[in-house]
């Protein structure tokens, strides 16, 4: 991830498919990312804010949410 102004605000919405247990890797630059839930067809979604480098959390996230 590049190209990160001071103060912008970056979501992610990682989603399993039908099978799950997939494993996700955060960027390097990413400061508090949750571990991401592993059940078929779910969805977890996490919020950050950029200090123009790196990504901290601004929540815990959910996981699991149905599609």
């Amino acid at each position: 991830i590049t190209g990160l102004a001071d103060g912008q605000i970056v979501s992610f919405l990682i989603c399993q498919d039908s099978v799950g247990g997939r494993k996700f890797v955060w960027p390097a630059i990413v400061r508090g990312g949750m571990e991401i839930g592993l059940e078929p067809d779910t969805c977890s979604a996490q919020s950050f804010v950029s200090d123009g480098v790196n990504l901290y959390a601004t929540s815990p996230g959910v996981t699991n949410m149905p599609r």
